[in-house]
C-alpha cells in the first residue's frame, strides 16, 4: 500500500514539474504561478499522503497487514515440527515394509 502511495506521489509530483518546465520554456505568463503551485504542491502532496496512510491504518488496525518477527519464529517451529513428523512416519512405513 504504501508503495502505490509513494509511486502516485511521485507522478503527481513529476507532472506538476513538467508542466512548470515546459510553460516556462515557451515563456508564458502563468509560469511563475506554476512554479510556485509546484513548490506547495512538494510540501503539501506528501504530508497529504501521509495522512491517508494514517487514516488507513486506523481503519484498518483490526485486520492484521503485517507479520511479526515472532509470529514467523512460531510458525516456523511449527513447520519444522510437521515436517519432522511427516519423515518419522515415512521411515516408520519405510520399516514396516521392510519388516515384511
Amino acid at each position: 500500500m504504501k508503495r502505490i502511495f509513494a509511486i502516485v506521489g511521485v507522478i503527481i509530483l513529476l507532472a506538476l514539474y513538467l508542466v512548470s518546465f515546459i510553460s516556462a520554456i515557451f515563456n508564458k505568463p502563468y509560469a511563475s504561478g506554476l512554479f510556485m503551485a509546484s513548490i506547495f504542491c512538494t510540501i503539501v502532496i506528501p504530508i497529504l499522503m501521509y495522512g491517508f496512510l494514517i487514516v488507513y491504518r486506523y481503519v484498518h488496525r483490526d485486520e492484521k497487514t503485517s507479520v511479526s518477527l515472532k509470529d514467523l519464529k512460531r510458525q516456523n517451529k511449527e513447520y519444522e515440527k510437521q515436517d519432522f513428523q511427516k519423515e518419522d512416519s515415512r521411515e516408520n512405513k519405510d520399516r514396516k515394509d521392510l519388516d515384511k
